[in-house]
């Protein structure tokens, strides 16, 4: 597989990593708020990771860890940081690393099953996901802690963060609840 950009005019088409031999998973590509940056989930020797492409230089470089199942990438607000899910031995949890590949560490504690990183809140201090359950969390990035947002009475998913930070939108899947609303 080969990643491209192209003008919204249709010109100008070119290919970002193009030494890298990359796949694509089922996944999106979420650009840096500067538009300079590509973060992309690929796969690579047969690896989800996750690839940050320099839209301008044309490179790609793999940021995450080898033999380290990535998934989902999300840039933090300040573009410093790229929320994941991370797998490891069929274990997700939310991790971040810097956009040059270091720092990495988990921030949802002990809380596993996580779906991927859904929204930062503006100031970058929350990571908002939901969990297999059907709950919704937020993760301290700094504390590297969880706070459950929604109960077990709904199937919660997809969080969305309002641009002031002041709320919080999500999805419920009518078939999972267990009263009406």
């Amino acid at each position: 597989s080969h990643l491209y950009v192209v003008g919204v005019d249709g010109q100008h088409q070119r290919e970002l990593a193009p030494d890298l031999s990359l796949g694509w998973p089922d996944a999106i590509d979420v650009w840096s708020s500067d538009s300079r940056f590509l973060a992309s989930e690929v796969i690579l020797d047969g690896q989800d990771r996750i690839m940050v492409a320099d839209v301008v230089t044309g490179v790609g470089r793999v940021v995450t860890p080898f033999r380290l199942a990535a998934h989902d990438p999300l840039w933090s607000p300040d573009d410093h940081w790229i929320a994941f899910a991370k797998e490891a031995d069929s274990v997700r949890s939310l991790a971040i690393i810097r956009a040059d590949g270091s720092g990495m560490r988990t921030v949802s504690g002990n809380l596993v099953n996580v779906g991927g990183p859904d929204t930062w809140s503006p100031d970058g201090k929350w990571i908002y996901f939901g969990v297999d359950s059907g709950r919704v969390y937020r993760a301290n990035v700094a504390g590297g802690f969880t706070e459950r947002l929604t109960g077990d009475d709904l199937g919660a998913y997809a969080p969305a963060s309002s641009p002031d930070g002041t709320l919080i939108a999500f999805i419920v899947d009518q078939r999972t609840v267990k009263y009406p609303l």
